[in-house]
């Protein structure tokens, strides 16, 4: 105050760096949490999940398990594939890049793999989440097309009608067809599916034709076109081969009348650009993202692979007396690219031989030496050359969405993410990008669809947004009641004032020790808001009561504080342990939880810097002695009115009749205990947000094109059930649309687009489709009716819809795991287990991981006929892949892009199962083929279709869900009597272990048992060298359970589980409820000093820190109350557990801790008093009241 302009401009100099490190400082949504898992796939073609377990999996897993480092290992042996996870130890790792690093270079040294297994391939950014996922989705084909279609395709159609006479009950099924590829396989496909509808007596004599556009059956029916394209469906999905068409046929169209041609072509809604375009689409996006210079990786999904397919006769290749497998050879020496050599001594001239094939033309006219015929002839003399997508498909990728007019449009797609560097501004992020992505626009088709189907710059500027205006509310808030508490404009003037400059310190505090922007980081801003306004109403308090004394202006505003400067000091310290020991929180949580001590230390620090710098300064330039205005009356004045005459009967009866109230006070612990073991748990709460996702499983050996079908058949349920849900009067704007977008995966996972959601690895009978609501406050409710209609009319598919959780993952919120050697015994305990879970009919969707088994071909061949006929096995087996699925032999080179080159049978050869016995074997040097059916058999064999491990060892887990309105602890703790029984009942070698969210929790209570053990013990020994007297902190530390006690009522009354968030509020109570009376302890020792009496001493310092506790109570409470409406379930526990927690608190600070202290010194005697005060307060509690 000597120098009040230099105060002033250090005042302005911290606005001003709060302001900037709020420029500076990252902003997210969360707070950033290492990577900790990666994935490892292995494949070999042809062997059993028997095979691939002992000879791939087992060798892996033991070159993984020799890092120190991993934590975790879990594998999936499947037929002809082993699938390897493993996670890094959360509590010791510190450099994951380090260690992923450590393990791939083991990886790269796996000796003693089979022949024919490998690569190992090894993907050890797996786990990273994307900060922005952009799918690129075709539009549908223009109307114009359509007309065209029709008008190309109708008149075939009604010329066939006139052949037949028209008999008026004629039906077409027509498959429209790209440009310019073959038909032929499309054609047979027909014609068998011809024979299928005429066994099943849907369609009478079909006819099959081939026109320009379309491949088409037309026949006569008096069935429904309803009838007739679900039978076409089933057919397209079912029959073998089906997956080989090019995908860029058109479904088929199931019409009476030519003429609703056009109209039912429009229904389909084809795709405009093929494959390729989008491959060349999104490649031109990816290298504009890439030139951004925040971004720190591209990536995208696995798109449909472009191959060239050479398709053959085997009768065709036997007159031609040529040998297939001439054809690698060829290709190999045709695509070479060889030095000549040199010419010249002085200037050299390098001789090239080279002369690749450069197109499908190139590779068309190959020649191709004839058999014994000799001459030569060319590729397509012999073979079908074409160029088509991967067929069967082995991932697609699909976006569901709304055009202008509303209505629901889907086009095949291809999603692309992108990264932003580490510690970067998320804003700038979001510029760089959308400048970016408007310049490729320019060089793209205007209708090409690209939609941000995972937008975190969006959720962060939401979150920040939301956050930041709570924290505003609760300034206005907080404000409002320091001028309700002081009555005083200039006292609460003196609170306003010195809030932004706290805050503004705080932020330039938390800058310096790393503290990103995000949600906790902003929550704990609010927290902390009554907390750090603590100082401020004490020493303005304090500077009141010496002006109301005749203290003159400037002496007060400094003496007032300094005389509570040590028990402010010690309070705050208090506060500051009880927070600053959750940076103990080990893992994960630690990581996310970690802002939350750091913001509130820093705050509680800058709190008593500007509560001995500024605050004075502003008592000085606002606070008045206003006559006629006097503080609480003292004891000694007699108070007849008002509050201090109702306190100080309340405390005179409490102390007089100390033991009555102990006891009541007891009573109501134990009561509160009671009622607080009864609370449900639930370790972390879901998420508000635009996203939610369903996990469609399909039994083991399911099709891609199977999964599909049953992923299209979720989608229309989850369109049919939002449309339904809009509708409801219930809702805010009822009419209005829920549903944005639907992205779907089918194959495999898609990126990772949240935290605590793990991708999953290519499975051909899993898709994933992420949902996308208008408005996040729907999801929540949408979920439940989502999931009950698809667990009541989708069948052979298991469909988990799942909200976000806000923690780590977990696969299943109740999972138990049971681990052993012997895998018959496994599936036995498993069944038991399942039969626990079943019997509670909360306890939805319960199965285990294993899954079924599956019906393979097994073809057994003959070694001595092999042997006579000079075939080997890898003859067999190499053949077999080429009669079946297509054997690679060689590549095109077109630019930058290599296409395989793939022979295969011809489609009609390979439709049924019965064509296997068929089919050809070829040898390398050799002219004429071996049938098949001469050295082998075939026979439909079940085969194990997935075996689990974990850590080393067999395992399988059963998972089940909550029903709605049930939460996972509820349903373990029914099943947990039946499951300790079964444990003590397990065979010798096998263990059982609990996993889930009870694992998870377990882990986080312990972590912050931990830490708040810390806390408590810190607090204890810092109370005892303030108080200089090991008994009085007990007194301190009786009063915490009333809080507690006040938090477990507030959530049972809120109905909010008591969950990590409810824990780390009833941790957080301990520094508020031991620094109210820390100062209520500094009045009493004091006043003690002085020479006066024992309950004259306890009601005078009770009354005198009323304000002021009083003030901060209804500050930080009504502080939380944004944060509880806006924050989301996250906060609502931590906020209605501070909330209850403090309002009890008031009450035991005021009244129940003077009655503890009496206690003590008249009934305990562990805390001397002058003895004639003693005496004299004895014969007062005797006097009535």
């Amino acid at each position: 105050m000597e120098h009040p302009s230099i105060a002033w401009l250090l005042g302005v100099l911290v606005l001003v760096a709060g302001v900037f490190a709020y420029t500076i400082m990252p902003k997210l949504k969360d707070p950033v949490t290492p990577n900790r898992e990666a994935l490892v796939i292995v494949n070999w073609p042809g062997a059993s999940a028997e095979q691939v377990e002992q000879q791939v999996t087992r060798r892996v897993e033991s070159v993984i398990s020799q890092s120190d480092m991993v934590s975790d290992i879990s594998s999936a042996s499947r037929p002809g594939e082993a699938i390897l996870q493993f996670t890094l130890d959360e509590f010791h790792v510190k450099d994951t890049a380090k260690e992923f690093d450590d393990v791939g270079v083991k990886l790269a040294q796996v000796a003693g793999l089979p022949d024919g297994a490998g690569p190992v391939q090894y993907f050890n950014d797996y786990g990273d989440t994307t900060t922005l996922m952009l799918t690129v989705a075709s539009p549908p084909e223009p109307d114009v097309e359509f007309r065209r279609r029709a008008q190309q395709i109708q008149p075939a159609i009604e010329a066939a009608r006139k052949s037949a006479g028209d008999p008026g009950n004629g039906v077409s099924v027509v498959f429209a067809t790209p440009r310019d590829i073959d038909t032929t396989d499309l054609a047979d496909m027909v014609r068998q599916l011809s024979g299928n509808l005429v066994r099943r007596q849907l369609v009478l004599d079909p006819r099959v034709l081939v026109t320009p556009g379309a491949v088409f059956l037309d026949g006569t029916s008096t069935r429904s076109e309803a009838e007739i394209s679900q039978a076409v469906a089933e057919y397209g999905v079912h029959r073998v081969g089906a997956g080989d068409l090019n995908p860029g046929i058109w479904p088929a169209v199931v019409l009476h009348q030519p003429s609703e041609l056009e109209s039912r072509l429009r229904k389909l809604s084809p795709d405009r650009y093929n494959s390729r375009e989008l491959d060349v689409f999104t490649n031109e996006i990816m290298r504009s993202l890439q030139t951004v210079r925040l971004v720190t990786k591209v990536a995208r999904t696995q798109s449909a692979t472009e191959q060239v397919y050479l398709t053959f006769d085997p009768e065709r290749l036997v007159s031609a007396h040529l040998n297939p497998l001439v054809v690698p050879t060829l290709l190999h020496d045709r695509n070479t690219v060889i030095a000549g050599g040199q010419i010249g001594a002085s200037t050299r001239t390098e001789v090239v031989a080279q002369g690749p094939l450069h197109s499908v033309g190139d590779l068309a006219m190959l020649p191709l030496p004839k058999g014994k015929a000799g001459g030569t002839a060319h590729l397509n003399d012999v073979f079908s050359v074409e160029r088509s997508d991967e067929a069967p498909p082995v991932f697609l990728n699909f976006l569901s969405y709304r055009d202008a007019a509303g209505n629901w449009r889907q086009g095949s797609a291809v999603t692309i993410t992108a990264n932003m560097r580490a510690d970067r501004q998320i804003g700038d992020f979001a510029k760089a990008v959308n400048a970016k992505l408007e310049q490729a626009r320019k060089l793209l088709p205007q209708d090409l669809v690209i939609r941000r189907t995972s937008d975190q710059p969006r959720q962060v500027q939401e979150n920040v947004s939301l956050f930041m205006a709570s924290l505003w509310e609760a300034v206005i808030l907080v404000v409002l009641v320091s001028l309700v508490g002081f009555w005083s404009w200039r006292s609460a003037a003196l609170v306003a004032a010195s809030i932004p400059i706290t805050l503004a310190l705080t932020l330039a505090m938390a800058a310096l020790v790393k503290v990103s922007l995000q949600q906790v980081a902003i929550a704990s801003l609010i927290i902390a808001l009554g907390l750090l306004i603590d100082d401020p109403v004490v020493a303005g308090d304090a500077i009141e009561r010496e002006l109301a004394a005749g203290t003159p202006r400037a002496i007060a505003a400094w003496l007032g504080p300094t005389k509570l400067s040590r028990a402010i000091l010690f309070a705050t310290i208090t506060n500051i342990l009880a927070y600053l020991p959750f940076l103990l929180l080990r893992g994960d949580i630690g990581h996310f939880i970690r802002s939350l001590p750091l913001v509130i230390t820093c705050s509680l620090v800058a709190s008593r810097i500007v509560s001995k710098t500024f605050v004075p300064l502003l008592g000085h330039l606002l606070l008045r002695r206003e006559p006629g205005k006097d503080t609480l009356p003292l004891l000694a004045e007699k108070p007849e009115h008002g509050f201090a005459s109702r306190y100080f009967n309340a405390g005179r009866w409490a102390i007089t009749h100390r033991k009555r109230v102990l006891a009541i006070a007891l009573l109501l612990l134990c009561v509160g205990g009671i009622a607080s073991s009864r609370l449900n748990s639930a370790f972390f709460p879901y998420d508000l947000q635009y996203l939610s996702y369903a996990d469609v499983w399909l039994p083991e050996g399911a099709t891609v094109m199977e999964t599909r079908a049953t992923s299209t058949q979720v989608e229309d349920i989850i369109k049919s059930v939002s449309d339904t849900y809009a509708a409801d009067h219930k809702r805010p704007h009822p009419g209005t649309p829920i549903l944005k977008s639907l992205t779907t995966f089918v194959g495999g996972g898609g990126p990772r687009f949240w935290d605590s959601v793990a991708p999953e690895p290519p499975h051909p009978n899993y898709a994933e489709i992420l949902i996308e609501t208008m408005d996040k406050r729907d999801t929540s409710a949408l979920v439940p009716l989502l999931q009950a209609e698809i667990s009541r009319r989708v069948t052979g598919a298991r469909v988990d819809v799942r909200q976000l959780e806000t923690g780590p993952v977990i696969s299943a919120p109740v999972a138990v795991r049971i681990v052993g050697p012997n895998a018959e015994t496994l599936l036995h305990l498993s069944a038991q287990l399942q039969g626990i879970f079943k019997r509670d009919p909360s306890a939805l969707r319960v199965r285990d991981d294993w899954g079924g088994g599956r019906t393979d071909l097994a073809l057994s061949v003959d070694p001595d006929k092999a042997a006579r006929a000079g075939v080997t096995n890898q003859d067999v087996a190499r053949s077999s892949a080429m009669n079946t699925s297509g054997l690679p032999v060689g590549s095109l080179i077109e630019g930058d892009r290599t296409l395989p080159i793939v022979m295969r049978q011809h489609h009609g050869e390979r439709a049924f199962l019965t064509d296997t016995a068929n089919q050809y074997v070829y040898r390398p040097g050799g002219t004429s083929p071996v049938p098949l059916r001469d050295i082998a058999s075939y026979r439909l064999a079940p085969q194990t279709a997935l075996l689990r491990r974990y850590n080393g060892s067999p395992a399988i887990t059963v998972s089940c869900y909550p029903a709605d309105g049930s939460l996972a602890s509820t349903v373990l703790k029914r099943a947990r009597p039946a499951i300790t029984s079964l444990t003590r009942n397990l065979p010798a070698g096998y263990s059982l272990s609990i996993e889930g969210e009870d694992k998870a929790q377990n882990s986080g209570f312990g972590d912050l048992a931990i830490a708040l053990g810390a806390s408590v013990l810190t607090i204890y020994l810092v109370l005892m060298v303030q108080f200089r007297n090991i008994v009085k902190p007990l007194i301190v530390f009786a009063a915490i359970p009333f809080g507690c006690i006040g938090a477990f009522l507030a959530l049972a009354i809120m109905g909010e589980p008591f969950g990590f968030m409810a824990f780390l509020g009833v941790a957080s109570l301990i520094g508020v409820i031991v620094s109210h009376i820390i100062v209520l302890f500094d009045r009493i020792e004091e006043q003690q000093a002085q020479g006066e009496p024992l309950l004259d001493t306890l009601l005078n310092a009770g009354l005198l820190r009323a304000r002021p506790v009083l003030v901060t109570l209804a500050a930080t409470t009504l502080a939380l109350v944004p944060l509880a409406a806006h924050g989301g379930p996250l906060w609502k526990p931590l906020c209605y557990a501070e909330i209850g927690g403090l309002l009890l608190s008031g009450l035991v600070t005021l009244v129940l801790v003077p009655t503890l202290y009496a206690f003590f010194v008249l009934d305990l005697k562990w805390i001397r008093w002058a003895p004639q005060d003693v005496e004299r307060d004895v014969e007062r509690e005797m006097e009535p009241s």
